[in-house]
Order: structure tokens, then C-alpha cells, then sequence
């Protein structure tokens, strides 16, 4: 059986990864909410980058957007204006996640956690498959032009890297 594992040093580089990043790349002021427990697996974005993880822990963490602050991070990334979720703002997410994940990978291999590529994933009815066993916390950031998420549910493993 899975044990369920909230240890904020898993979670922790992701936090500092994306206010970093929306701060620095997006050049939006960004506040972050109050972590709260998740009672399903859909996501509270619209857009999702998915990373998953694995080593000491196993699970999952998901970088969402809403369509809004999607649509701006892509006309500030790319700069050209998008009217609605396509492959360009699709693009953008899976490149704000990589980078995210990248900045917190140094920290995560101190802890024996590995990060795979992201891929994203889009639409108000999409889930994400969060590992057996595992509760799901969310992290709610509002910046100048909509919301963005963390949202995270590792398991312990008897694995190391």
C-alpha cells in the first residue's frame, strides 16, 4: 500500500520555480493563496502542464493556467495575440512547466526525485491521474491577468535513484 507524502521540500522548489518565472519571463506581480486539500482530480485551470515525478516519491504536479493568464503568457512569450486555446498557447504552458521544473530540479535531486518532460493537457473537463493512495494539495496564485496553480499528490516509494 502507498503512503501518502506532503513533505514542502518536495513542494517547496515548485512554488519559488513559478513565482521566479511568472515574475521574471511574464513580468506579472504574483500572490499566492492558501494551500487547500483537493477533493477530485480535475484541475482548477483551464491549461495544465503535467510533470511527473519519481525516486524517494512518486506523484504528480500540475502547472494550470487559466485561459486568461494563459493567453497573455503567450502573447508575452511569443508576441503575437491569441484569441482562444490552440497548439500556440498549448506550446507556451508546456514551455512555462519545462522551465519551471528545470529551475526546481537541482533541488529535487538533492532529494533523490527525478522530473520527467512535461506534456499539457487543456479543457475544463480534463483530470489529471494523480498516483494511487496519494491526496492532492493545491496552491492558488493570482497574478494581473488571472490565476495559475500548483497542484501536487506524491506517494512514498522504497526506491532510490
Amino acid at each position: 500500500m502507498s503512503k501518502n507524502v506532503f513533505n514542502v521540500d518536495y513542494v517547496n522548489p515548485f512554488i519559488e520555480s513559478t513565482c521566479h518565472v511568472v515574475r521574471t519571463m511574464l513580468k506579472m506581480e504574483v500572490s499566492r493563496g492558501q494551500i487547500y486539500r483537493k477533493k477530485d482530480c480535475r484541475p482548477s485551470q483551464d491549461v495544465s502542464g503535467i510533470i511527473n515525478l519519481h525516486g524517494a516519491a512518486t506523484g504528480v504536479v500540475a502547472f494550470g493556467m487559466s485561459t486568461r493568464a494563459a493567453l497573455e503568457a503567450t502573447r508575452i512569450l511569443v508576441g503575437e495575440e491569441q484569441r482562444q486555446i490552440n497548439p500556440t498557447v498549448i506550446d507556451a504552458v508546456g514551455e512555462l512547466a519545462n522551465i519551471i521544473a528545470g529551475n526546481a530540479k537541482a533541488k529535487l535531486e538533492e532529494l533523490q526525485l527525478k522530473i520527467s518532460l512535461p506534456c499539457v493537457i487543456s479543457g475544463r473537463e480534463h483530470s489529471i491521474a494523480y498516483p494511487e493512495g496519494g491526496m492532492a494539495i493545491g496552491i492558488p496564485f493570482q497574478c494581473s491577468h488571472g490565476s495559475i496553480s500548483i497542484e501536487v499528490s506524491m506517494v512514498a516509494t522504497d526506491s532510490s535513484i
